[in-house]
């Protein structure tokens, strides 16, 4: 395993959804990968302000786009963002949410065309994302340029799934809009069965609890039924699929059991449902139990009827998009029915602040119609009672505690509620979770250290393999090991993810002494079997290597290339200088080639893996290196030191030098002298290149070895060696002059 000490930074950063509802647009950044959660619109604002904060981020930098549903919030943007900018990535979205989304945005770009609204996008840009849009299935794992996801059923609408992302060991998961309530057309949202290390949750409903089920229910059917007994019309504002499937059933279900309802039409306006149903045929293995056994019977559990003629005065009952009035049929009829007190309104899903509906949920006494400049008396019963999929605190708090994350990320909440949510886990959970909610173009960041399993090959595994096969192997048991911290708490700091060690256990001064000792002796031993395995670490997106360098070629698809430098520097002075310097600056200092002592050939160095050749006759070095960063910092280093020493030398190291040549030049002249004397006295003597006199006898056997300059002799005939030594002696005593004389 190699750890990465400092870690890395991730970031989230919402560039939509941060403190609001409407346009959701997450991107998540790590590893150099750039993951954008929804590509949304704000149902309140138009043309390119509802778009979110595209100019925050550069779009062809992302690598992958995760949708998470059907709805206008969460896909909205997606057309645009395909064809009128630079994004290359992928587009991922489940089976159901691309078939749904097609009728959706259709839906939509058609009311645009009708109304006075800046234009995002046409039909065309749409059919060109349908193109782009890759499906994936609930569960299914996919990678992507080293990115892993799943995707799991949310429970919101049909086919809305939350994105569980892994970067290299982090899990992030991105709720989208989630329910955990299980209804009769969708299943509740599944809670993953892994670690997750950071959650972006929705905060829609920020603390608010929702009534119970069948108390909603309840009052839905009486002020439903109470519109129809004083003959008014109900209006129903809804998005085109998701709730209104829901209390088609819910309806559907009363007037069955009130036959006094049987004549009362319920209506479900627009083309959208018909041309739906068959989707929701085809994926009926992901609705919830009721509507799956009405499709299996052959029924149709979503039974409505269509009209054109919706301005008779009779009671029905009629839904109609959008949910929150923004524009279209559901905001024609508004305006046409809100006057009379006989009709009424109700609305079951949310609503965003700057829109009609939330204007009208407000119940004022007029409602001003701002794009068509007039005001209207709001005189029919306004009620709100919520079927939407979104959860509740108590929903929220049970999911977070499911999934333990260590850090949480809201987001796609109201301001006021998000800060309340967020306050309220703060104390619930204090230390434990790291709980965050950024504003839109406002990052947060994490730190994550990562652990990466690697795979040895080649040399570098055969070093290893060496390693453990002999009797300096490693030997210490796991247990042992880590029998040193056995009293040891960890305590982990959410702010910089740094893991903190300490001992809670207190013990008398004998017994922590006893157990230092056999900690040292443990590490020593450990520290002892360690061997140093030197290797170039290749990652890539299937899996990790460390290989030695010189078989990078036959591993991998690189190819390894050199660049051969050398430069030549003026130096007048003696090598030993040098050599003495470059001790002082490098680790590494050796003579390769020649003797210091001879002044006419050339010296070969190799300081920290540079080769360094000293020219006796030309004055210059010669270096020479394969270019490399580190390599030219220290051959930039030798050549600076070197120009110095020639430049300006100290005045000692001048004054040493000179005489230091001197002595040479006369040693070297007495050695001569010496050698024409052993010849006098000996049968044979030859100067081997180390400049050492060995000396042989008549039958040219070696006899002795005398070193001139060290003044040492070695011969196994004590005789001999005395003779020669004392011809040595002799010598240097009658060369160099007694200590006080000179």
């Amino acid at each position: 395993m190699i750890r990465e000490i400092n870690g890395d930074i991730l970031e989230i950063t919402p560039i939509g959804a941060g403190n609001e509802v409407g346009r959701s647009c997450v991107l998540l950044t790590y590893k150099n990968k750039k993951i954008l959660f929804d590509c949304g619109i704000h149902p309140a604002y138009h043309g390119v302000y509802a778009l979110p904060y595209f100019d925050f981020i550069d779009p062809s930098e992302i690598d992958i786009l995760l949708v998470t549903h059907f709805h206008i919030d969460h896909c909205g943007a997606l057309p645009y963002f395909l064809r009128r900018t630079g994004f290359k990535g992928k587009v991922i979205m489940t089976h159901p949410t691309k078939a749904i989304y097609n009728y959706v945005l259709l839906d939509y770009v058609k009311i645009s065309n009708v109304g006075n609204v800046d234009i995002l996008y046409d039909e065309s840009d749409l059919n060109y994302s349908m193109d782009q849009i890759i499906p994936i299935r609930f569960h299914e794992e996919m990678e992507y340029d080293g990115v892993k996801f799943q995707a799991y059923n949310a429970g919101h609408v049909l086919g809305a799934a939350m994105f569980l992302v892994e970067i290299e060991g982090v899990r992030i998961l991105y709720t989208g809009d989630y329910s955990r309530e299980e209804d009769r057309h969708l299943r509740a949202a599944e809670i993953p069965k892994c670690d997750v290390d950071i959650l972006v949750v929705e905060a829609t409903y920020g603390k608010n609890i929702h009534e119970p089920r069948q108390m909603r229910e309840d009052k839905f059917k009486y002020r439903v039924h109470d519109i129809i007994n004083k003959g008014g019309r109900c209006l129903l504002p809804c998005f085109a699929l998701g709730r209104a499937q829901e209390l088609l059933l819910i309806l559907n279900e009363y007037w069955k059991e009130h036959e006094e309802l049987k004549d009362v039409p319920i209506y479900y306006a627009g083309s959208l449902a018909q041309k739906s149903l068959s989707v929701f045929r085809t994926y009926r293995n992901m609705m919830g139990e009721v509507a799956r056994k009405k499709i299996d019977q052959g029924e149709n559990p979503f039974h409505f009827e269509d009209s054109q003629n919706y301005t008779e005065k009779k009671p029905l009952v009629i839904m109609a998009t959008p949910g929150m009035l923004q524009n279209g049929l559901s905001r024609d009829l508004f305006e046409e029915w809100c006057e009379d007190e006989k009709n009424g309104i109700i609305f079951t899903g949310y609503s965003v602040e700057g829109t009609l509906a939330k204007q009208v949920m407000n119940k004022p006494s007029e409602i001003k119609i701002g794009d068509k400049n007039k005001t209207l008396k709001l005189n029919m019963t306004v009620e709100v009672i919520s079927f939407s999929a979104h959860c509740d605190f108590k929903q929220t708090s049970h999911f977070i505690k499911e999934i333990k994350p260590p850090n949480i990320v809201l987001v796609h909440g109201d301001q006021n509620e998000m800060a309340k949510l967020k306050k309220e886990l703060d104390i619930i959970y204090k230390e434990e979770i790291n709980v965050l909610a950024p504003r839109n173009c406002q990052p947060v960041k994490f730190s994550f250290v990562t652990d990466k399993s690697s795979k040895m090959l080649g040399k570098a595994k055969d070093t290893f393999d060496n390693f453990l096969n002999t009797d300096g192997g490693f030997k210490i048991n796991r247990d042992t090991f880590e029998s040193i911290t056995k009293n040891l708490s960890q305590e982990e700091n959410k702010i910089d993810n740094k893991m903190l060690q300490i001992d809670h256990e207190a013990r008398n001064p004998e017994e922590m002494k006893s157990q230092q000792i056999e900690e040292d002796a443990i590490m020593k031993e450990f520290n002892d079997n360690m061997v140093t395995i030197e290797g170039l670490f290749v990652e890539n997106k299937l899996e990790n290597m460390i290989i030695d360098e010189t078989e990078i070629n036959e591993f991998t698809s690189l190819s390894k290339n050199f660049v051969s430098q050398q430069q030549v520097i003026p130096y007048k002075y003696d090598p030993e200088f040098l050599i003495e310097a470059s001790r002082d600056l490098f680790d590494s200092v050796e003579l390769l080639s020649g003797n210091l002592e001879d002044l006419e050939n050339d010296i070969i160095l190799k300081i920290e893996g540079i080769d360094v050749v000293y020219r006796r006759k030309a004055e210059c070095l010669e270096l020479s290196w394969n270019s490399s960063p580190k390599c030219d910092l220290i051959t930039d280093a030798i050549g600076l030191l070197a120009i110095q020493l020639s430049n300006n030398p100290p005045a000692n190291m001048v004054k040493s030098m000179v005489n230091h040549r001197k002595e040479k030049k006369h040693s070297v002249e007495q050695f001569k002298v010496f050698q024409k004397i052993l010849r006098e006295h000996c049968e044979e003597i030859k100067i081997n290149e180390n400049n050492i006199i060995e000396i042989y006898d008549c039958d040219q056997e070696l006899i002795a070895e005398a070193d001139y300059f060290k003044k040492t002799v070695i011969c196994q005939d004590n005789s001999i060696e005395t003779h020669i030594m004392d011809l040595l002696n002799i010598h240097h005593h009658s060369c160099v002059p007694m200590d006080g004389c000179c």
